[in-house]
Parts: C-alpha cells; sequence; structure tokens
C-alpha cells in the first residue's frame, strides 16, 4: 500500500512538470555564475595649477586648505606655488604666451590686466554673498564677476580716538577735507600732532597722494578725470591740486616735525603713547603691540568735494581667478567653491589680516573689528594707481611725494615728473 501512495505520487509530480508549458527543463544559473556589473572607471586624474604671489603665512593656509580638498576629492591635486616679486613678470610672461595656469591670484589686476585671460564666474552660488563695496573692483564694464574675493584690502585712516577726544574732535564730524583740516588745527592746538609720516620708507608720501587723487580726480560728479586718464587726454596741471594737498599739511604744521626721517616705527610708538591722531598707511599691529590698551581705530578718508562722499581705498588681497581655456575648468571652478566655504575665507582672512570678501564670514581685525562693521556700507575705491596709471608708476609716486614734502620738487616740477613717467610707461606697455 505505501509503495502505492509513492508510486501515485511520482506520477503527479510527473504530470504537473508537463503542463508547466515548457518540455524543456529550465536552466538554473547558481550565484557564482552571474554576470558581473561592469567595473567602475577611476576618476580622471586633475593636477591644477595654481600660481600666485602669496606671502609665506598665506602661502601655508591656502597650501592646508588645498590638501584638505585632495583628500575629500582624491582625483585633484593643487599644484600651488608663490613665485612672490617674480609673479607679475611670470604672468606677462605667460599671457603673452598663451599658456597661463589653472588658477590665479590677480592681485589687484583682476579687470585692468586679467579680464581677457578669465572665466566669468556669475553663475557661482558664491557669488551673490560677496559684499556690495567690493563688486564694482571685481567686475567688469560687461558686468561679468572675474573671480572669487576672498579677502579684500579696505584702508583708511587710522585714528588714536584719545588725541581726538582731548582735543574735542568728533571723529563722525570729519566728512570732507575741509572738517579733516579744521579738525587738524584743534589736534595742533591742543598740543598733538595731526599727522604721522615716515620718509625713511616714501611709500608713506606715495599711500597719502594715492588716496587723495580719487576725491580729487575720479569720484566727485564734478570733477572726475577718469576717462581722460585711461585714454591718455589728462590735462596734467589738474594733479597740481594733489601735490598741494600734501605740501600743505606740512605749511600748516600738521606732519611730525620728524617727518624727513621717521620710521614707520617710530610713527607708531607715538601713536601707542597717543602723540599723534591719524597715519594714512599701514596696520596698527605694532601700535597695539607697543600699547595695549591704546584707543586705536579706523575710518573712511573724507571727501574733497561737497557732491563726493567718504570712502575707503581699497583693492584685492587673496583673491582667485579662473584661466578661460583651461582644460580643468570644472575642477578649477570647484575648488573655488572649496575655497568659498564659511571656514576657509575666515582662515585665510585672518591670516591675511584684511577683510573678507563675502558674508560668509568674517576674519578676526582685533580692535579695528567694530569700525569695520560700523563703516562695512561706506564705498570702497579701488587703489588709484591700479586703475588710472601706468604700470610702474608706484615708485613715481614716491619720487614725487619725498620731493615734495622735503622742498625739492615745487608742484609744476612733481606734475612734470608725473607727466613724463606716465606718457613713457603708457608707450611701453602699448
Amino acid at each position: 500500500m505505501k509503495k502505492l501512495i509513492s508510486m501515485g505520487i511520482i506520477v503527479g509530480l510527473l504530470v504537473m512538470a508537463g503542463c508547466s508549458g515548457s518540455s524543456k527543463p529550465e536552466s538554473v544559473t547558481s550565484p557564482t555564475s552571474q554576470p558581473t556589473a561592469k567595473a567602475a572607471e577611476p576618476a580622471k586624474q586633475v593636477k591644477l595649477e595654481f600660481m600666485s604671489n602669496m606671502g609665506a603665512q598665506t602661502l601655508k593656509e591656502v597650501q592646508a586648505i588645498a590638501e584638505q580638498f585632495t583628500k575629500e576629492n582624491p582625483n585633484i591635486t593643487v599644484n600651488l606655488s608663490s613665485q612672490a616679486a617674480d609673479f607679475e613678470a611670470l604672468m606677462k610672461a605667460k599671457m603673452a604666451s598663451g599658456d597661463l595656469p589653472d588658477l590665479w591670484t590677480t592681485h589687484g589686476w583682476a579687470v585692468e590686466r586679467y579680464n581677457n585671460f578669465l572665466l566669468p564666474l556669475n553663475d557661482q552660488p558664491w557669488v551673490s554673498s560677496i559684499k556690495e563695496p567690493f563688486k564694482p573692483i571685481i567686475t567688469n564694464k560687461n558686468g561679468q564677476v572675474l573671480v572669487l574675493p576672498i579677502s579684500m584690502a579696505k584702508d583708511g585712516m587710522v585714528v588714536n580716538k584719545t588725541v581726538l577726544e582731548k582735543s574735542g574732535v568728533q571723529l563722525d564730524s570729519i566728512k570732507t577735507w575741509d572738517d579733516f583740516l579744521t579738525a587738524s588745527e584743534k589736534i595742533k592746538n591742543s598740543g598733538f600732532t595731526p599727522v604721522g609720516m615716515w620718509g625713511k620708507d616714501p611709500r608713506s608720501f606715495a599711500s597719502f597722494l594715492n588716496f587723495m587723487a580719487n576725491p580729487l580726480l575720479i569720484s566727485s560728479p564734478a570733477h572726475s578725470y577718469g576717462n581722460d586718464l585711461r585714454n591718455g587726454s589728462f590735462e596734467w596741471t589738474k594733479w597740481n591740486e594733489v601735490n598741494n594737498v600734501l605740501v600743505d599739511l606740512g605749511k600748516k604744521g600738521y606732519l611730525n616735525k620728524d617727518v624727513l626721517t621717521a620710521t614707520e616705527e617710530g610713527i607708531d610708538q607715538a601713536m601707542a603713547k597717543d602723540q599723534i591722531a591719524f597715519k594714512f598707511r599701514g596696520s596698527v599691529k605694532s601700535i597695539v603691540e607697543f600699547n595695549p590698551k591704546v584707543n586705536i581705530g579706523i575710518a573712511p578718508i573724507p571727501a574733497y568735494y561737497s557732491d563726493d562722499k567718504p570712502f575707503f581705498s581699497g583693492g584685492e588681497g587673496t583673491v582667485v581667478g579662473v584661466w578661460k581655456d583651461s582644460k580643468n575648468k570644472a575642477e578649477a571652478i570647484k575648488f573655488l567653491a572649496y575655497l568659498a566655504k564659511a571656514e576657509n575665507v575666515k582662515r585665510i582672512g585672518d591670516v591675511d589680516i584684511k577683510v573678507t570678501g563675502l558674508h560668509v564670514a568674517e576674519s578676526d581685525m582685533g580692535v579695528l573689528t567694530a569700525d569695520y562693521k560700523k563703516y562695512e556700507n561706506v564705498a570702497v575705491r579701488d587703489f588709484f594707481d591700479r586703475v588710472y596709471l601706468p604700470n610702474g608708476m608706484w615708485s613715481i609716486l614716491q619720487q614725487v611725494g619725498a620731493g615734495l614734502v622735503s622742498g625739492q620738487m615745487k608742484s609744476d616740477e612733481a606734475t612734470n615728473t608725473m607727466k613724463s613717467n606716465y606718457d613713457r610707461l603708457r608707450s611701453q606697455a602699448k
């Protein structure tokens, strides 16, 4: 009976197999014989060439950021270098040969020199975070943003607020140059020195001329000669007005008596001791080191004419662009986005001791932090010589400034020196 039941089960199974729709046995694939997915191809290895004029500390910081970027993006290596003083000449040679790096720092010349070589970046998400006062400096006439502004210079008058208070001067009352001269007279009559300059380094004089050329020749609607300076038609007798502002400070007794021999260190010590009210160049770091309790600050440069407004003079700090013909544009843009992250913007701004160009982070400006916040919406105008003078005029400004302060040059002679070198250098640049 058991044998009959077993045979019945076997017959039933055979019938069911026959009703399955196929007389052939189904093939069975073992797990080990299944076709394997095609292995993903390794990511293309890219080496980005990044040339710069960075100082040692900034270079070290950006290199650390680049190494972290590579850890997160193993297929992209950033070859960062700094040519320091040789950078400008090397970049000119590379522009002439048409062989530029993937990225470079534009050292104040994003628009004026590198416009035709840089990739417009308006479509990048960090562009909306660029601080408004800095946008004109890095945007060309077609509205194209050319670089990532990580840090930016924002220079004005370094101010000893204790000296102003003891002289009965309200800093916020200084809007025009006439206001500044009125304040300087009060400061002098109170036994203090209004303005500190240091002839041991004639850049002190050149910086002042560079500051004052903007309100005298550019930013006042009624006294704007920027186009003339650009195209070579400027009437150079107007430069006498810039010379005279510097000369008058000396004539009125508003400069330190040792102006021709002073060092910046000496001026900083005098400001730390509450002896000098203003200086127009340099940082406050050494002033605070001499006297950590000094009440020091920064303020905009006064307008010269009544139809103008106070301003800061500024320009590019650590600012990076991408070559428009780079074969690695996508990777270069990706690295820019990494540099634009808040923590990296702050790191670079802190080591540069400059304000950040993006709202995503603020650098530590020490005792100047509150003032920079107070004046954050004041216009920043690009350094005059970078926009309106041919390359090479900075040394001429030093020569002219020293000659004017020492009395070895009259105003007309200084202006003629400016004009002849302006013509010479423009001709060489063509």
